[in-house]
């Protein structure tokens, strides 16, 4: 398991610097995808679709179901091809991911109930942010135990909140406010190419 979270100087290197591919995972994924850009696909699935649940990942099987039918879609669209069914929609689907590194660099997996969430949530409107963080309140989704699942197997932390920049998992709230208590939150942030305005 990748840890990114060691020293703030050491941390800033880490998450400056390339990181190792991940495992292999089971066939039917595009095994050239590293952990990053599963992770920005997941990204991507969770705050492409509403909160109302139109979608959602089975947790039986990691398929994509429709709410109202799960038998509705039999194709094997997976947090990590999300349909890309050939090799060009599949190159074309990580082109899509990696552009949320510039255009939302910032996310928080959170929970709308949990008061460490919350805290992080208060800190970065504090901070006055820009672009503005993309929060995914998990537990407003019908597959949130899955979408938890994945958090843990990519970045190795299975609580709230998960605060991520541009794919690296920083950490959680007491990650965080160390590393703010240090001035070293806004230094991270600056180098993952968020303005503080504060």
């Amino acid at each position: 398991m990748l840890v990114y979270w060691v020293a703030p100087q050491k941390h800033i290197a880490s998450f400056m610097s390339p990181q190792p591919s991940a495992p292999p995972l089971p066939v039917w994924r595009d095994r050239t995808w590293d952990r990053l850009d599963q992770i920005r696909s997941l990204i991507f699935f969770t705050s492409s679709l509403s909160t109302a649940q139109e979608f959602s990942i089975a947790p039986s099987n990691s398929l994509l179901v429709q709410a109202d039918d799960p038998a509705l879609l039999k194709k094997k669209l997976t947090p990590y091809t999300f349909g890309a069914l050939s090799e060009e929609a599949s190159a074309e689907w990580v082109e899509k991911t990696r552009a949320l590194d510039r255009s939302t660099p910032l996310v928080v997996f959170s929970k709308t109930y949990c008061q460490y969430s919350k805290k992080m949530k208060d800190l970065l409107q504090t901070l006055n942010v820009h672009p503005k963080p993309l929060i995914i309140e998990v537990d407003l989704r019908d597959d949130a135990a899955v979408i938890k699942a994945h958090l843990e197997r990519l970045t190795g932390r299975a609580t709230f909140p998960n605060l991520i920049i541009q794919g690296h998992s920083i950490g959680g709230w007491d990650d965080i406010d160390d590393l703010h208590r240090q001035g070293m939150f806004e230094v991270l942030l600056r180098s993952g190419g968020i303005d503080v305005r504060h």
